[in-house]
């Protein structure tokens, strides 16, 4: 994408802010990886999106995808533009972690379609995909293009990458955190 669609942070640059909230909320324990999902939606008239921290209630899943799809009736599809972001984050014992993001960017569709998944996946039609919602797709297919299968993907190569170099080996307590090599 070569320009940021209006509410909409840029894809050329992950987005800190989500990656910094993930790691300290995608946490389920200090030795297990987790992810914090977060998601963007073309925001019509500047009003918040479901899917943004300004919406305080918690209402269903159906009830915000009615909410998005209500919001962006009558804004054409070139303007129904969605961005969903996954931090996935392993922690470690002695305090280090190690974090990959995965993106999907897409097109919010008219109506929903297709009953597999959850959340905004009715509506959700990845750029990478063959036009089908994410509900439409086998948990395999959505796997395979979604932003949790992306950072999840990422996150085990990573963990891969650092066993090869030894760097998953148990850290000197003496000298902190990552060995005290400065790298993770």
């Amino acid at each position: 994408m070569s320009s940021p669609r209006r509410g909409c942070p840029s894809s050329s640059s992950p987005a800190r802010t989500t990656s910094r909230r993930s790691t300290k909320t995608a946490r389920p324990s200090r030795t297990t990886p987790g992810s914090k999902p977060g998601a963007c939606a073309t925001r019509p008239a500047r009003r918040p999106s479901p899917t943004t921290p300004a919406s305080k209630s918690t209402p269903s899943p159906a009830h915000n995808v009615a909410l998005l799809l209500e919001r962006l009736r009558d804004v054409p599809v070139e303007g129904r533009r969605a961005r969903f972001v996954t931090v996935a984050v392993a922690s470690f014992p002695d305090g280090r972690e190690l974090a990959a993001i995965g993106t999907v960017e897409g097109t919010i569709a008219a109506e929903p379609r297709g009953s597999a998944g959850f959340g905004y996946d009715p509506v959700f039609m990845a750029d990478t995909g063959d036009g089908r919602t994410f509900a439409e797709m086998s948990p395999d297919e959505k796997h395979a293009c979604s932003h949790r299968g992306q950072a999840f993907r990422t996150l085990v190569e990573g963990l891969a990458i650092l066993d090869r170099a030894g760097h998953l080996e148990s850290p000197d307590p003496d000298r902190g955190p990552g060995n005290g090599s400065g790298e993770v």
